[in-house]
């Protein structure tokens, strides 16, 4: 099953877990309780407390547990491109925010060949 988060609540209870996969970029906020999360390739165990937040660096396999129920919000960050993209186009549109005007077709005289 595929399923796109922009931003959504989930409450996860002992022993009910969600398994994200190519997940990069997900923000995982924990609102209530505590999450328990395994990221698939890092030896470490993750325990998120209210009021944290961990995104996810790679597109591995993230399992997640609440202990006892949790409430996480999940929030797909933009990549660091897209990010830097539309914050360097809004500087620049506040820096210079005349239209410059677009230019037609550039007229060329013609020459006359062997006439001075």
């Amino acid at each position: 099953m595929w399923i796109s988060f922009g931003k959504s609540i989930v409450t996860l209870d002992t022993g009910h877990t969600l398994a994200l996969k190519h997940a990069r970029g997900m923000e995982i906020n924990c609102l209530a309780g505590n999450i328990w999360l395994s990221i698939e390739g890092d030896a470490r165990d993750i325990l998120l407390h209210p009021g944290h937040s961990y995104t996810l660096t790679t597109g591995g396999l993230a399992v997640m547990e609440g202990l006892p129920h949790a409430t996480i919000r999940l929030e797909r960050q933009a990549s660091w491109p897209q990010s830097l993209a539309s914050r360097l186009s809004h500087a620049v549109q506040a820096l210079w925010p005349i239209r410059l005007p677009t230019l037609g077709p550039v007229k060329t005289p013609h020459a006359s060949v062997g006439s001075p």
